[in-house]
């Protein structure tokens, strides 16, 4: 008997430890003179605690190597080989817009020479898309950017739109909503169904965020083109990118689209989203703007906007089980969502690109040496890429085999990897330090929330 390699071990500063174990979706907390013999192997093998600890997940009879194996048949049981295919097609890295926080900036994408996609582009894609409707599932298409929807690629997106709705498939936009009424012709249950656009606050926090370079408003503009959305029958996830900055804005909004029945209309989603400016942003290191969605959902909380929360809930076992507090919240949103991968790169998404390259992540997007594939007039020529970026799960990277945390971050970002690396080695970049400082600060802060009862 043993520490399993899946135990999370995090001492909270009152003398007492946080025990977790991800893949038994498992969480308590002990005292520390008790985790100190666990890690020490001096538990009586007999005892009751011993039983509870072995059934717990957090202790185990098998050797270092056969629990590996278990682990990394835990997850090949969880995902499918044959996982729906997300298909994006950036349109442009161009936009109308310039946000201080924009990932973009992150990412290097503002700093390439601005590309348009083009119809004979367009037609390439489409052929290509034909070819994986039968094997991956696709059930529709994303346009994406930059900003899809800019004016000048009308004819473009039109032959999307429709070339997509010939082939039996909706379009999705992500989009910023300036010009969605240009477009209002394609709107439709049946052709672009389906959009995401930010709004930031009412127009006195929106407004001076999400603007041209020239400083005009589009508050009004977004919000008369969502209704316009709304009216043809079109879906809305309104998405607040909300930060210090702008927080008191977003119960503002929530109230403003009440008002105006938005929130009402059985069309309309809302899910806030936590931002921090990109380091080419001037706002970079003037104070500390970023806010944690847990931070973002207490603040709604406290000022009673409840259903409104992101938070997502599942049951925490063991002596935190019945308990409500931050630390109990937080746990649980780690819990209820496991991470096999980072995110949709490895499996699911196919971003097609005005140059004709295909790639598995947005942010590699125009950086050629970076793609996985070709659109070609034969269909998709698959790149040696592709093969690494399959194999990136954190059953298959090795410092994420015996990783304790790699459920919850899923073995990190491989767009910052070199191909030697990309499918051999999980990428921490700090985030156990960060679990660790934030368990024990959601842990302190549950203690004066008691002391102060």
């Amino acid at each position: 008997m043993r520490l399993s390699h899946y135990t999370r071990i995090t001492d909270l500063g009152d003398d007492t430890s946080l025990l977790l174990n991800l893949p038994h979706k498992r969480a308590d907390v002990l005292p520390n003179g008790v985790v100190a013999l666990i890690e020490a192997g001096r538990l009586d093998e007999q005892a009751d605690t011993s039983h509870a600890l072995l059934e717990a997940g957090y202790l185990t009879s098998m050797s270092a190597e056969d629990e590996v194996t278990w682990f990394q048949q835990y997850v090949a049981d969880q995902v499918s080989d044959t996982q729906a295919a997300n298909i994006a097609v950036v349109t442009t890295n161009s936009c109308n817009l310039a946000c201080s926080y924009c990932f973009q900036a992150d990412t290097g994408m503002r700093a390439l020479p601005q590309r348009y996609l083009t119809e004979a582009d367009a037609d390439s894609i489409l052929r290509s898309v034909t070819s994986l409707i039968g094997t991956r599932g696709v059930s529709h298409l994303e346009l994406f950017g930059g900003e899809p929807l800019l004016p000048r690629l009308g004819d473009v997106v039109r032959k999307l739109v429709l070339g997509g709705a010939e082939l039996g498939l909706q379009t999705h936009a992500t989009t910023n909503g300036v010009f969605l009424h240009q477009f209002a012709d394609l709107l439709s249950p049946s052709m672009l169904n389906d959009l995401i656009v930010s709004v930031d606050g009412t127009a006195e926090y929106h407004d001076i965020r999400r603007v041209p370079l020239s400083g005009a408003p589009t508050f009004s503009t977004i919000i008369d083109n969502i209704e316009l959305a709304l009216d043809k029958g079109v879906s809305v996830a309104i998405r607040p990118n909300i930060d210090r900055r702008n927080i008191d804005g977003l119960p503002k909004l929530i109230d403003f689209l009440g008002e105006r029945g938005i929130l009402a209309h059985e069309l309309v989603a809302f899910h806030h989203v936590n931002v921090h400016p990109d380091p080419l942003s001037p706002e970079r290191g003037v104070g500390d703007h970023y806010m944690s969605a847990i931070e973002i959902d207490e603040y709604l909380l406290e000022r009673g906007y409840g259903d409104f929360v992101s938070g997502e809930h599942s049951a925490v076992f063991g002596s935190l089980g019945s308990t409500s507090s931050r630390l109990t919240a937080y746990l649980r949103d780690v819990i209820s969502r496991p991470m096999y991968d980072a995110c949709g790169a490895p499996a699911r998404n196919i971003y097609f690109s005005p140059e004709g390259a295909i790639y598995n992540c947005h942010e590699l997007v125009g950086r050629p040496d970076k793609a996985v594939g070709m659109s070609t007039k034969r269909g998709i020529v698959e790149l040696p890429l592709w093969d690494k970026w399959r194999a990136r799960r954190v059953d298959l990277l090795k410092n994420c085999q015996t990783c304790n945390l790699a459920l919850t971050h899923g073995g990190g970002c491989g767009a910052r990897l070199d191909p030697d690396s990309l499918d051999v080695w999980g990428v921490c970049a700090g985030f156990p330090e960060e679990f660790d400082s934030k368990v024990v600060a959601l842990a302190r802060e549950d203690r004066l929330d008691m002391m102060s009862a």
